[in-house]
């Protein structure tokens, strides 16, 4: 890229079906920074979460409640990759300091978040990566619900 303004940045490469790479550069005047990746075949094992979502009439009845908007937020523990270099703040009494990992937020490309509507009859089907996430399910003039989940790994017996 030609025109990027001197200082530190956070550089994440996606390609879809491959691992995403990452790093920090840093960007001096008049210099070129060059951050070289080895993407490689994602293999992430996925599952599916399936159900019916329920709300109750007016008569206290049990419904399936039709058009319910189901999300399914998988945890991937995203921490941001270690500093190539030490980042110079201007101001700082220490000198060089990295940039604290806290702070930093991944791009959207890295979070995992999966959205579906229940059909006629309540249900829902989603296939995600396999393991914990967490599980959000909402309709208007109904209390929003979550809950911890845990998505097993999709087995294909023949």
């Amino acid at each position: 890229m030609r025109g990027v303004r001197p200082g530190p940045y956070f550089v994440v490469v996606v390609v879809p079906g491959l691992t995403t790479g990452q790093a920090y550069v840093i960007v001096r005047p008049y210099h070129t920074a060059v951050a070289d990746f080895v993407l490689v075949p994602l293999v992430q094992p996925v599952g599916t979460v399936t159900g019916t979502v329920y709300g109750e009439s007016s008569a206290g009845n049990r419904i399936p409640l039709v058009a319910a908007h189901v999300t399914i937020i998988c945890d991937n523990n995203w921490r941001p990759p270690p500093p190539i270099d030490a980042i110079s703040v201007i101001g700082s009494p220490a000198g060089d300091v990295p940039p604290d990992p806290d702070n930093i937020v991944p791009p959207d490309i890295v979070w995992q978040v999966f959205h579906t509507l229940t059909d006629r009859r309540g249900n829902y089907r989603l296939t995600v990566p396999s393991g914990p996430a967490a599980m959000v399910v909402w309709k208007r003039h109904y209390e929003l619900q979550k809950r911890r989940i845990k998505v097993p790994v999709y087995e294909n017996h023949h």
